[in-house]
């Protein structure tokens, strides 16, 4: 893959479970940058996916892999303060990116797939940084936002903390300016046509969209 002259937005493969391949080829081709944190680079190569940048130490890449990688900028990572995911993000976020996919980060360690929500949270209006599978997609919202998808479909707000006010229309069961508290109470709603709007004040939350039929 080339590297785009404006890496705006950027995907991270992480070292989790990953998706289909087809479906991480796809974003791959959505992306400016892509960067696969090390043993991240074995799930992009299964998958037919060349990134631009491997962040960390290639310990876990055989010769041959390291072969199929000639050309690909390689970025140290021993910094042990931080988890190879936040480097990661911090490296693109150095070339100038200011939306991020991250894929392949859950399903494997409890603490790697907690790390990428922390994040999202962290850096909330700041950049913007989404959690995507193939029928799925999280992401760390204060101030406003509009979800697209369609009538069916599932679209949960969980609290870490309390947050102060929430608006939430276009759901069956919406939300007018009412605290929510960190629990279970906004999740499973539905989506009653193709958009709804959210308005977070006072706290930031996770809105996880979940599509209602096959499209990915």
């Amino acid at each position: 893959m080339r590297l785009r002259e404006a890496a705006t937005h950027a995907l991270i493969i992480a070292n989790g479970v990953p998706p289909p391949a087809a479906f991480l080829r796809r974003l791959a081709r959505d992306a400016d940058l892509v960067v696969a944190t090390d043993g991240g680079a074995l799930k992009a190569l299964r998958a037919g996916v060349r990134p631009h940048v491997v962040l960390g130490d290639m310990d876990s890449l055989s010769l041959d892999r390291r072969e199929a990688l000639r050309g690909v900028t390689v970025v140290p990572a021993p910094d042990q303060e931080a988890s190879d995911l936040e480097k990661a993000v911090r490296y693109c976020g150095s070339l100038g990116a200011t939306e991020i996919c991250l894929t392949a980060a859950g399903g494997g360690r409890i603490d790697h797939g907690l790390v990428a929500y922390a994040l999202m949270l962290a850096m909330a209006g700041r950049m913007d940084i989404r959690l995507r599978e193939p029928h799925a997609e999280a992401a760390a919202v204060v101030g406003e936002r509009t979800i697209r998808g369609a009538a069916g479909d599932t679209l949960s707000l969980i609290a870490m903390h309390p947050v102060q006010r929430v608006w939430l229309e276009g759901v069956r069961w919406p939300l007018r300016g009412e605290p929510l508290a960190a629990g279970s109470r906004g999740v499973s709603n539905v989506m009653e046509g193709e958009s709804a709007r959210l308005c977070v004040e006072g706290g930031k939350l996770i809105a996880c969209h979940l599509w209602a039929d096959d499209r990915a």
